[in-house]
């Protein structure tokens, strides 16, 4: 059985640019560890990555990758928010609980 492909008119909720932006504002060091391409310093960095998990119970989880330190930290809620909100407390703390990302390749050290 394949999945029917939605109209552009089955849209419901905010859209994703929409969401982004109210996450942004409420976890201002989330943006920046996304956005920011340069430490405080002016060298150069590589971006993190946030990836998103949902399931069929409406559960949520949150992978933030470090690329270029071979880390991640995890996040679990709610809602979106609460995923931002759990990411921004630990990058805030004064000690993050960064774990070894398992799966890096080992050429994350090259600037994108």
């Amino acid at each position: 059985m394949a999945l029917r492909k939605p109209g552009k008119d089955q849209v419901a909720g905010p859209r994703p640019a929409q969401q982004t932006v109210e996450l942004f504002s409420e976890c201002p060091t989330l943006r920046s560890y996304l956005l920011d391409r340069k430490f405080e310093d002016g060298t150069p960095r590589v971006t993190g990555t946030f990836t998103v998990f949902l399931n069929d119970q409406g559960w949520l989880g949150c992978i933030l990758k470090d690329r270029e330190g071979d880390r991640a930290l995890f996040g679990v809620g709610a809602t979106l928010e609460e995923l931002g909100s759990a990411i921004e407390e630990q990058l805030i703390a004064d000690e993050t609980p960064w774990r070894a990302d398992r799966l890096a390749t080992g050429n994350s050290k090259r600037i994108r």
